[in-house]
This record gives structure tokens, C-alpha cells and sequence, in this order.
């Protein structure tokens, strides 16, 4: 989890192979980590997909201490037998979107390297303390097939937007009830909770979705949606 030093232009390297340019310069120079405690592996900010689901469990019914903003790096310090469930955001976790495909063809990009890593520490805490593993966000569909995910220890994939069903679907995970795959949209935009943590370079969304209607674009799937300038400003 990385602040790209206050430019997202250079989440771009992150596309780019693994076996190019050596790590020391990808995490220190283009990408350094968020400010984490050391000791628990909780971030300072986070992205704002992970803050919306945060909000949501919280304003359903979670308590704070219950909902755990974690390093991806630094999993063995959050995860424990108390864990109950591990969500993911993720954007181009196999490397297939095309700016990735285009910078990397045929090699491993950093950032599918990055999440390979994530998984096989996670599948190393699961097996010691048993919980399960959600993945959703903008490149949530390179994960939507079953030998993807027994490959990776995820349980659930989460296709599209989860604000208005994060409480439920939290809860059938818990109990081992959850579907492998689910296709979700948000309804009604007042259902989109406020976020309630800080996000990274103070990113904020001000919409969803795409009214252009570009047929190779995964946006322009769902339909547009503005937030109020007084949901902004909150």
C-alpha cells in the first residue's frame, strides 16, 4: 500500500515487470509504503474503497474495534485468532488490465508480483487461524474464476459495488454461508456511506460509473452516479 509520493502517475511503474527494475528502487523512490504502526501493521490511510467498507460495516453494526485497516505487508501483525474475515481491494491483481499487458507483455508485472506475495502469507495465516478471504474492487473480475481463487486462498470474489450489502455479506462469511461469486450494484446513492477514516493523497469520490457509454471501457458498466456536493464537503 503505497502514497506513490503524492502522484498517482507513478502507480503506472507498478505496471510495469518485476525483473526490470530492482525492488529497493519500486519501494523506495516511486513507491513507498503508508505510514503503518509498526507494532499492529494498521495503516494511517487507506484507499477509498476499503474506507467506503469500513463505514459501511461500522454504520451496520460492527464496532470499531472489530474492523481493521491492515498493511498488506505487514499481515502477520494484524491477522490473529480473533480474525474472522480478510477483504482485499484490489485493481489489476494478475497483471491483465491493459496498461499492464502493454508495459509487461509476457513477464510478471510488480504489481501482480505484490499480490502473489499477499496471497501466500494469507494462505500461511489461514491455515493457522481459519478465516476467509473476500476480494472485490475495480479488478475484482481477473479473480472471478474458481481455480483463480483456490490458488490465491479466496474465498469470495465481489464483482461491482458492495456498500449496501458489506454488512451481509461480512456476516455470511462469518458463518461459511457466503456465495463464491456475487454481482452487485448500488441502488439507491444514499446508501453509499460517508467515509470515516482518511484516504490516501486525501482522495475523495465525487462519482461513480460513466455516461460516455464506451464499449470496451469496465466503467462505463455501471450506470453514473453523482455524489452531492454536501456528501463531498462531509
Amino acid at each position: 500500500m503505497t502514497n506513490y509520493r503524492g502522484n498517482f502517475l507513478y502507480g503506472f511503474i507498478a505496471c510495469g515487470p518485476y525483473e526490470v527494475l530492482p525492488e529497493w528502487v519500486f519501494d523506495k523512490v516511486f513507491c513507498p509504503s503508508v505510514e503503518t504502526d509498526p507494532i499492529t501493521g494498521e495503516v494511517k490511510v487507506a484507499q477509498v474503497g476499503l474506507r467506503r467498507i469500513e463505514s459501511s460495516l461500522l454504520q451496520g453494526g460492527y464496532k470499531r474495534e472489530e474492523v481493521f485497516m491492515a498493511h498488506p505487508e505487514m499481515l502477520d501483525k494484524s491477522i490473529g485468532p480473533d480474525t474472522k474475515v480478510v477483504g482485499i481491494n484490489v485493481m489489476d491483481p494478475l497483471g491483465m488490465a491493459p496498461v499492464t499487458t502493454t508495459m509487461s507483455p509476457e513477464k510478471l508485472s510488480y504489481i501482480a508480483m505484490k499480490f502473489k506475495r499477499m496471497c501466500a502469507s494469507i494462505i500461511q495465516l489461514k491455515k493457522k487461524y481459519d478465516f476467509k478471504v473476500v476480494v472485490g474492487g475495480n479488478g475484482a473480475w481477473e479473480m472471478a474464476k474458481s481455480d483463480r481463487m483456490k490458488i490465491h486462498g479466496v474465498d469470495t470474489v465481489v464483482v461491482g459495488e458492495a456498500d449496501e450489502l458489506a454488512v451481509d455479506l461480512f456476516q455470511d462469511l462469518e458463518k461459511g454461508d457466503a456465495p463464491e461469486l456475487m454481482h452487485c450494484f448500488v441502488r439507491n446513492l444514499e446508501n453509499i456511506p460517508v467515509i470515516e477514516g482518511p484516504t490516501i493523497n486525501s482522495l475523495i469520490e465525487a462519482m461513480r460509473g460513466c455516461g460516455r457509454g464506451c464499449d470496451f471501457c469496465d466503467v462505463n458498466k455501471r450506470s453514473k452516479k453523482d455524489l452531492p456536493l454536501e456528501r463531498l464537503q462531509q
